[in-house]
């Protein structure tokens, strides 16, 4: 399915926010902001950002709050499991703290990101080109593999070019190339859950993530992720994947650290 990719001129009017999860890693909160600040012109200003330091370290929390990035911290022990949901302490904590954030966003449109994760330039452009009420829409995910978000997962996998596990490792410049000749003026179906732009709006009214991964005959559950994306398509919107955004992800970033 192709599009016409609007003038970069042409913004939305209402704010644009960007969360983005962390938990412990230093390393991966400086990544993060400084490819934001590389990639995201209008951010501060008709773009909020803030990470969300969900049960973070004290380590953490202190180097936001030296580094003055914007973030909010949510400190909530996992007490009740409703019947429901798998009980797996660290997914319950992830999806809690993924609903605190799209609750305090400010703008009218959503974009959920991990603190592992990477862009190149006019990412977010590419995405509010092509966004409608009617589409949750991710870039084009790039991963170091061997294991990957595969078509079979959601519509639209990832793409294997092996980058760097690590911010320390990252060849930006084999990134860049890499993603110019993947990149192009198409929408597919389905996609990574993660990033995507969104309608604020429409994750309230299908009551938000999950408390967890939802009770099944798999040890792990029915992801939560899965089960939002499908109470979306429930009330028509659909997830597509833009060919003009891209995006890095090393893969496990904060849980692989230190391992």
């Amino acid at each position: 399915m192709g599009y016409t990719v609007s003038s970069s001129e042409k913004r939305l009017d209402e704010m644009v926010s960007i969360a983005a999860l962390i938990y412990r890693s230093p390393g991966y909160a400086d990544s993060l902001w400084r490819s934001l600040v590389e990639t995201v012109p209008g951010l501060g200003r008709s773009i909020e950002f803030f990470f969300l330091a969900n049960n973070a370290t004290d380590q953490l929390l202190e180097h936001l709050q030296a580094k003055k990035y914007p973030h909010r911290v949510r400190r909530e022990p996992i007490g009740r499991i409703p019947a429901e949901i798998q009980p797996l302490p660290y997914m319950i904590d992830v999806y809690r703290g993924w609903n605190e954030a799209i609750r305090h966003a400010a703008g009218k449109l959503v974009v959920l990101l991990n603190s592992d994760h990477v862009f190149t330039a006019h990412w977010l452009d590419s995405l509010l080109a092509v966004w409608k009420e009617d589409i949750a829409v991710s870039p084009l995910m790039v991963e170091p593999g061997p294991e990957h978000f595969r078509d079979s997962v959601n519509g639209t996998g990832s793409l294997i070019c092996d980058c760097g596990h690590h911010p320390s490792t990252f060849d930006r410049a084999r990134f860049e190339r890499f993603a110019e000749s993947a990149t192009k003026d198409a929408l597919t179906d389905g996609g990574v859950f993660m990033p995507v732009l969104i309608s604020r709006a429409a994750l309230l009214k299908v009551g938000l993530y999950p408390e967890g991964n939802i009770r099944s005959t798999d040890a792990c559950g029915c992801p939560g992720d899965q089960v939002l994306f499908g109470r979306l398509q429930s009330i028509g919107v659909r997830h597509v994947t833009c060919h003009r955004a891209i995006c890095y992800h090393f893969m496990e970033g904060e849980m692989r650290e230190g391992h």
